[in-house]
């Protein structure tokens, strides 16, 4: 009976979190205008639990290119992203997930075409996202990997938007 009483204390304590940190990586894909984009994204973040809700920073990098051949040159377009985002997440007892998330993200694009290469200055831009996902309890362990989606609307200064689908993955730590 005490062995019992042990393993579930050591299960229920290790369930309940007060904080988590997060790695992440997936895929990304521009929407509308900015279909012909795709990329790469990395990111880590630290959740605050305030029971099903959860707030905190999160930090990624995306880089997304696309080429095009134009009278036998190829341009590369390249843009990359450091994005500082603040996010707030309802977590069921199921595992599923929906939140949202306000961020800075800080943009340079870069064109090649042959041999000259043009970096544009790095420039801040407000974004939105959705978040979509689900998260897999392992019992006893602070371990926790998820898949996610996201849809993220970055704004431009001419009053225009940027639109990108993620798709990412990775594990939760608890502490």
């Amino acid at each position: 009976m005490k062995k019992l009483l042990l393993v579930l204390m050591f299960v229920f304590t290790t369930t309940l979190s007060f904080a988590s940190i997060g790695i992440k990586g997936g895929y990304s894909k521009g929407a509308g205008d900015s279909s012909d984009y795709s990329g790469i994204a990395l990111g880590v973040d630290y959740m605050l639990n305030l029971g099903p809700i959860y707030i905190g920073p999160e930090i990624m990098y995306t880089n997304w290119s696309f080429e095009r051949t134009i009278f036998a040159t190829t341009w590369e377009y390249s843009t990359n992203d450091i994005q500082l985002n603040a996010n707030a997440l309802f977590k069921t007892p199921l595992g599923i997930y929906i939140g949202a998330g306000l961020g800075l993200n800080f943009l340079q694009s870069t064109i090649k075409a042959g041999s000259s290469e043009n970096k544009g200055d790095r420039k801040a831009y407000v974004g939105f996202q959705g978040i979509l996902g689900f998260e897999l309890g392992l019992p006893g362990l602070p371990i926790k990997p998820f898949i996610e989606g996201r849809y993220q609307i970055i704004t431009s200064d001419n009053d225009s938007t940027a639109n990108y689908i993620y798709i990412m993955g990775g594990i939760n730590i608890d502490f």
